[in-house]
């Protein structure tokens, strides 16, 4: 597997374990100063990930992973890490960095809480909601038609429903949930 290899990462703060394990390994890095937003930062979303049954060195290991590459505006926040890749360390920070990559933080788990819904609901309590959302935003209800008609077995099943409704709605949206929090910033 190859990957075009960045400019530079940004690595945000919350993830101080894989900033001090980078650190460990000699890459250089420096903070930024101040909010900055990108315009074009290459942004990975985790569509699917198989993990081994048993841990592995403390950690899940995760042996398949399946990745929507996209081209979105970042918003970086003072105190993140900027990792240039004009550096001895470059090779070390992309295996690690990829999250394809065989030894990639990614994949020993150090990123498993952008793999964990944060919200949920509860079918009794959701379904007046479902339909008021349905209601109320157009592109919901469109992709909610498309999905019955693509998916008809699956309209019997009240939580199948309610969990398109949900994971869909502009209402309960996670922008982060199947993010993957490092970006590569390519020009």
């Amino acid at each position: 597997m190859s990957v075009a290899a960045p400019k530079a990462y940004l690595v945000p703060q919350a993830w101080r374990e894989v900033i001090e394990r980078l650190a460990w390994n000699g890459v250089a890095m420096r903070r930024l100063d101040a909010d900055e937003v990108f315009g074009a930062a290459r942004v990975y979303r985790i569509q699917r990930v198989a993990s081994r049954a048993n841990a592995y060195e403390g950690h899940m290991f995760h042996d398949e992973v399946e990745l929507a590459e996209r081209t979105e505006p970042f918003q970086a926040r003072a105190g993140d890490v900027w990792i240039s890749l004009d550096q001895p360390h470059a090779r070390y920070a992309v295996e690690t960095l990829e999250p394809e990559a065989h030894d990639s933080f990614f994949r020993w788990g150090f990123f498993n809480s952008v793999l964990e819904k944060k919200e949920n609901f509860s079918d009794y309590v959701f379904e007046d909601t479902a339909l008021r959302m349905l209601e109320e935003e157009p592109a919901l209800k469109t992709l909610f038609e498309q999905w019955k008609s693509d998916h008809p077995e699956k309209l019997s099943d009240p939580a199948a429903v309610l969990g398109f409704v949900f994971a869909h709605g502009r209402r309960h949206a996670e922008p982060e949930w199947r993010r993957y929090p490092v970006v590569a910033l390519m020009g």
